[in-house]
Formats: structure tokens, sequence, C-alpha cells
């Protein structure tokens, strides 16, 4: 790349239970920043320290895996590429340790939203059959 060329962003996906943050980066950013950034993009009430990120290694069909980022570490020492999964854990102080990574599966509405079209759509013909005998 030549000198002075703006390089592209870098966006992540940063889930946490129902929640998915996209976070625009740059490669010189160190974790540290990126966790400040989600406190402040989540309105997070906990300090930086609390938070924990993991790089997905989860393979297919396997419960959810990651690589602990390290505050040290920039986004391109930790391979942080465009459109990577990152999980984001909390420190329970009660219990005194870190939570398990834990994400809720999408869910589609694809099947209610095709029988709604389809109700509609007998609708449509029924009212449209109604007229054809009259003129």
């Amino acid at each position: 790349m030549a000198p002075n060329t703006p390089s592209r962003p870098t966006y992540i996906r940063v889930k946490r239970d129902k929640t998915i943050v996209f976070l625009c980066i740059k490669l010189d950013d160190t974790i540290l920043n990126i966790k400040e950034k989600l406190v402040t993009a989540m309105s997070i009430s906990k300090p930086v320290e609390d938070l924990r990120l993991y790089l997905d290694t989860t393979s297919e069909h396997q419960t959810l895996t990651g690589r602990v980022l390290e505050d040290h570490q920039t986004a391109k020492s930790a391979e942080l590429v465009n459109d990577a999964l990152v999980y984001l854990v909390y420190f329970d102080h009660n219990l005194g340790k870190w939570e398990d990574i834990h994400v809720v599966e999408y869910e589609s509405l694809d099947d209610e939203i095709e029988e709604d079209t389809t109700d509609l759509t007998d609708e449509s013909t029924k009212k449209k059959e109604k007229g054809k005998g009259r003129a």
C-alpha cells in the first residue's frame, strides 16, 4: 500500500447473549482500545478490566470456543480480519471467575412470514373473485 493512502476500515462482530455489535476498528488498535470502544458503544457499566474478548475458533457443529485476546495485542497481531467474530464475556465477582461464552442462536421467523403472505394472497384473490360477476 502506498504511503498516505488510507487503509480500508475493518469491522468486527462482537457477540454476547442476544446482542451483536458491529464495531469499526483499526489494525493498530490494541485489544484494550477495542474494549474501551465496546464499553462506549454498548453502554456497559463495568470497567474494561472486567471484559474479556475471545476470537471465534468454533468448528462446525461444536460448542462455542475462542482464543483469548490479550489487552496488549494489536488487532493485527490478534489476527482480527474484516468480519471477524469475537465473543464478549464478563468477570463474575460473585463466583470469582470469567463467564462462559454464551450466545443465543438466531431463530428464523420466515415460516411465520410465509404463512402471513399466503393468507394475504388468499384474501386478495377472494376479493377479486367477488367483483367478477358484477357489471
